[in-house]
């Protein structure tokens, strides 16, 4: 039986905290200024940004819960 990875409400805390400034700063690194001149651009690459990073950010936290289920802890090993 294939089990799921449970997220935590810190997890999703973690991620409600950091993503506000991940996409600010690659929007930031991508268009300079523009970003925050022209509101199509900060509405539409926002959300683009937003969603790419939401989607990356829970597979890599499904892979992190994944492994650190299924590998023993220090003490399991002695």
């Amino acid at each position: 039986m294939v089990r799921v990875a449970q997220y935590t409400r810190k997890d999703l805390l973690i991620l409600s905290l950091t993503m506000p400034l991940v996409v600010i700063l690659i929007n930031t690194l991508l268009f300079g200024a523009r970003f925050f001149v022209k509101p199509e651009l900060f509405f539409g690459s926002g959300l683009i940004v937003t969603a790419v990073m939401t989607i990356v950010w829970f597979l890599f936290t499904w892979i992190a819960v994944t492994v650190r289920n299924r590998l023993p802890r220090d003490q399991d090993l002695i």
